[in-house]
């Protein structure tokens, strides 16, 4: 996933299956009088942290007041400070801390921590009353376990965009050579295509990382993920020298559980 066009905020479970706490009968029954405490590693810094802070606050002195939960949150500082505390806690490396048992992630680290058997399966803990009152694409994309199931929950769904001052950018440009189209290259603007039918499902044609080639399906007929071509890249590609094949290859990525598929689709004629 390219983050400078699409960021995705996940919050990833250590397999100790938090979300058992929070209402499933007698499985992990709650007591207030002996509270459970919960660690949360993010990468929130400034009016973020202050924000997300004064939420577990409140948290804290209500519903887990009530209900005997205490979370505490740590900012890890950076995305890649927080990516390589986490690896570092899997590893098991001299220093790191224990695995917390949250922590805000971009999918292909929590991947990666999935592949490590180190993320909780959510899949037995909300229902599909739950889970139906979330986007369902959103809801998709965390079932990146090889058996479907849910392992990230998704929190936020994000553009980032990148604003520059003219006033600065000008004498800079000019004692460099530099161009604005040099900020861009491989990239394009787009808009996401998709759509769902009741009797054929879900189809993707353009996704934020380009246009869809395939989509990959389980045993069951369920999205699972989809292979794309990153047009801007390859227009790039041809421009340098790569003929069309070459450059079409060198352009192509996937998405989710890709190569895990029982079956591949072409979205626009299956």
């Amino acid at each position: 996933m390219n983050r400078r066009k699409k960021a995705v905020g996940n919050i990833c479970l250590a397999a100790v299956l938090v979300f058992g706490l929070t209402g499933c009968g007698d499985r992990n029954p709650l007591d207030p009088g002996n509270p459970v405490s919960l660690t949360v590693w993010h990468y929130y810094n400034g009016s973020q942290q202050t924000a997300f802070d004064a939420l577990v606050e409140e948290f804290n002195d209500t519903v887990g007041r009530e209900k005997g939960i205490f979370v505490q949150s740590y900012s890890q500082g950076s995305v890649s400070d927080l990516e390589a505390a986490v690896r570092d806690s899997i590893d098991g490396k001299v220093g790191a801390d224990e695995m917390p048992d949250m922590f805000s992630s971009y999918a292909d680290t929590a991947y990666e921590v999935e592949q490590a058997g180190a993320l909780a399966n959510l899949s037995e803990y909300l229902d599909e009353e739950e889970l139906g009152k979330y986007v369902d694409s959103y809801i998709q994309e965390g079932c990146i376990a090889s058996d479907g199931t849910l392992r990230i929950f998704p929190t936020a769904k994000s553009t980032e965009v990148t604003m520059i001052n003219k006033t600065d950018w000008e004498p800079f440009a000019e004692a460099t050579g530099a161009s604005l189209e040099d900020l861009g290259k491989g990239l394009r603007s787009q808009v996401g295509t998709m759509f769902a039918t009741a009797s054929k499902g879900p189809r993707y044609l353009e996704m934020a990382e380009g246009y869809c080639t395939r989509m990959a399906l389980n045993k069951d007929d369920e999205v699972i993920g989809y292979e794309f071509v990153n047009l801007g890249k390859m227009m790039d590609f041809i421009k340098k020298g790569d003929d069309a094949n070459t450059a079409l290859e060198k352009a192509k990525g996937h998405y989710g559980q890709f190569d895990a598929a029982v079956k591949y689709i072409d979205p626009r004629h299956e």
